[in-house]
């Protein structure tokens, strides 16, 4: 009788780790760019500037803030449709667009600025969930 129960045991707990499982997959399908996705900008002007993005996601809206060791910016205005992210940051310093392509759970695309600077950049996301600010 122990036996039994104990499988039953393991049992229910793999189908609720499989249920788990499939519901996080519907998720990240209906909200693909929600989390926190560590990236890297290629192409700066003093070199590879590794940053992270805190996305949330409401159907094509994105929001959310980047953080990198130049500081830290709220998304002004961010988009995802088509497989293809676009977010906009205003700061004083500079106003930037980064253009990237989903692909097989990973980002890239090109990057540019009001200054006339552009390059490439890539990511990857950590978190399913994305922190608060």
């Amino acid at each position: 009788m122990r036996r039994y129960v104990i499988g039953l045991s393991a049992l229910a707990l793999a189908l609720g780790s499989t249920g788990l499982l499939q519901a996080r997959s519907r998720r990240d399908k209906k909200m693909p760019m929600a989390g926190v996705w560590h990236c890297v900008a290629l192409g700066m002007p003093n070199g590879d500037v590794p940053f992270t993005l805190h996305l949330h996601q409401s159907g094509k809206t994105v929001t959310g803030w980047v953080s990198s060791s130049l500081g830290d910016a709220d998304i002004t205005t961010a988009s995802f449709k088509n497989k293809k992210l676009e977010i906009h940051i205003d700061t004083d310093q500079a106003n930037y667009m980064i253009i990237g392509k989903l692909s097989h759970g990973k980002l890239a695309g090109r990057w540019s600025d009001n200054q006339n600077e552009k390059g490439t950049w890539k990511g990857h996301r950590v978190a399913a969930t994305p922190q608060s600010q």
